[in-house]
């Protein structure tokens, strides 16, 4: 889904040559914001109109997701700097975060109240967008148009996402379906999914147990509906899983039509983590469910599990609905 969110970062010439580079940005627009003066020069800019350099970024949230996008923005500011980046001083290169979308304020103050937890001194405002004018013409891709033109970023930065694909690149080439090879590795997984569970919930959860047996797996791993797929290293050894299934309610009575690829399970191996093994499983489901014709990815996340939240969250993925109890 299409999406828009403004960034001050300093000098606006940087900050949208920084963001033209990541995929699923789909444009980007040097201008001016919440100022005092309508429709400001870049003159009166520079003489007191108030405005903050920014840079709109209309971006599919389904390819990049905002938090992704506020990552990589807070690798190239100084968050502590109050009106100043890099050479560029006064208040037109202020930091800020811009929004003219409330359904982005959730997921925008969580990650701003992260931010103040982790730097007491954040000089970065996070504010509604009150104005916003487009800059010159001469200003936009002014880096492209200006390759040897002053930037406050240094130019290593702006060669991260092709850095990034080749790494992506690479762990999506470790994923496929599993097979009937793979399922000693897929059940030593399950295990530290039902442990995981079971110290969460153990009156709802045995452990130690899997979900299913090596005949259950065999049998499962037939059938297309309900693909399973794994991320091996070079020696073949499983280190992830994701277990899905493909819905449809055909002539519901209430629901629509849609495909839906529901994902039962991705699990990671305890001692593999931190290695974006769970990013390449969950991106490779979701390039798989768009071949399927799929309209959604949906998934369970017991409360347990705060970690696993944490992560379907960075991933970009919405509540859809809650499930709720009372234990009697």
């Amino acid at each position: 889904m299409k999406k828009r969110i403004y960034l001050a970062g300093g000098c606006f010439w940087g900050t949208q040559k920084f963001f033209d580079q990541f995929e699923g940005v789909i444009s980007t627009q040097s201008g001016y914001a919440n100022g005092l003066k309508e429709d400001p020069t870049y003159e009166e800019v520079c003489n007191g109109s108030c405005h903050a350099e920014t840079v709109r970024i209309d971006f599919d949230d389904s390819l990049i997701t905002l938090r992704e996008l506020l990552d990589y923005y807070f690798m190239v500011i100084d968050p502590v700097s109050i009106n100043q980046q890099g050479n560029d001083l006064g208040l037109q290169y202020r930091t800020g975060i811009y929004y003219d979308d409330e359904s982005l304020l959730p997921a925008l103050w969580e990650y701003y109240d992260k931010k103040l937890a982790e730097i007491p001194k954040l000089a970065v405002e996070l504010k509604e967008l009150i104005n916003y004018y487009p800059a010159e013409e001469y200003h936009q891709k002014y880096l492209d148009k200006n390759p040897e033109g002053y930037c406050h970023i240094p130019w290593e930065m702006m060669r991260i996402a092709k850095k990034k694909a080749i790494e992506d690149e690479k762990l999506k080439s470790c994923v496929s379906r599993a097979d009937d090879g793979d399922i000693d590795g897929i059940l030593s997984l399950l295990l530290q999914v039902d442990m995981v569970h079971h110290k969460g919930r153990p009156d709802l959860f045995k452990g130690p147990a899997t979900k299913y047996n090596k005949e259950e797996l065999k049998d499962l791993l037939k059938d297309e509906s309900r693909p399973v797929f794994v991320f091996k290293d070079e020696s073949g050894r499983v280190l992830g899983h994701a277990f899905c299934i493909i819905q449809q309610h055909l002539n519901d009575n209430v629901l629509t039509d849609v495909k839906t690829l529901y994902i039962d399970d991705i699990c990671v191996d305890e001692n593999e983590r931190q290695r974006h093994i769970g990013s390449a499983l969950y991106r490779y489901v979701i390039g798989f469910a768009k071949e399927q014709g799929c309209y959604n990815v949906t998934l369970n996340v017991w409360e347990c599990n705060p970690s696993a939240k944490a992560f379907y969250e960075a991933m970009g993925m919405d509540i859809q609905k809650t499930c709720m109890e009372k234990i009697l």
